[in-house]
């Protein structure tokens, strides 16, 4: 169906199609009603089946160690605590404002 215009009587009942068309892409037309105990259950089976993907999911080799918990960062904690960057970030500071500048000769 084309889009009508919004203006126009049809184009309501057009995003309620619309919408609900999204709604059972996303969760299933099977989807029991919001707030019924099936509700909780399906909900509750759908989660577990998504965290199962997930966690079960194999992870290539050419990616960085995931293991670590880190992908990218300083070696150390100590390295990002203020008064080892204090002096940086003064520089950076200065940088930008004389950003604007430019040399005469």
């Amino acid at each position: 169906m084309k889009r009508p215009s919004p203006d126009s009587p049809e184009f309501e009942q057009w995003m309620l199609e619309r919408a609900k068309a999204r709604s059972e892409r996303l969760f299933g037309a099977d989807r029991p009603k919001h707030g019924t105990a099936e509700f909780e259950a399906w909900l509750l089976a759908k989660a577990q089946k998504w965290s199962d993907e997930l966690f079960t999911a194999e992870i290539p080799e050419d990616l960085a160690d995931v293991g670590s918990g880190l992908i990218a960062g300083p070696r150390s904690w100590e390295d990002v605590m203020p008064e080892k960057t204090i002096a940086e970030d003064i520089a950076i500071d200065k940088a930008h404002k004389r950003k604007h500048l430019t040399s005469v000769k």
